[in-house]
């Protein structure tokens, strides 16, 4: 992926190891846009935005999960709180993050 090519070979493992975790267990398409990969399945359910050194990650929540390492958490709609949260390398993609992820895949999976 061309996102891919100028960044650091620890952000292109921790891309890959994010990847293969969540295709062991969700079903999605891989979507590349200009500043950024999504994986969609009914919708949209994680935001990729790789930088040079790190990857920031977005995903919604049906609550506030305040716990690191999410830095930041915006509420945007009545029932939906948008996650932040940036890794650095393939043992970031811990089981904790990839459970958010799988209950943002069924937070779409359920609303569409």
């Amino acid at each position: 992926m061309r996102i891919l090519l100028k960044k650091k070979p620890q952000v292109r493992a921790t891309y890959d190891t994010l990847e293969n975790r969540l295709k062991s267990i969700i079903d999605f398409q891989v979507s590349p846009v200009i500043n950024a990969i999504m994986f969609t399945s009914e919708s949209s359910f994680l935001a990729i935005k790789p930088k040079k050194r790190w990857i920031d990650l977005e995903f919604a929540l049906d609550y506030e999960a305040n716990e690191f390492p999410i830095h930041k958490i915006i509420q945007v709609s009545k029932t939906k709180f948008a996650h932040f949260v940036r890794i650095q390398q393939p043992k970031d993609v811990d089981d904790q993050l990839i459970g958010w992820i799988k209950k943002a895949y069924a937070l779409i999976s359920k609303n569409v």
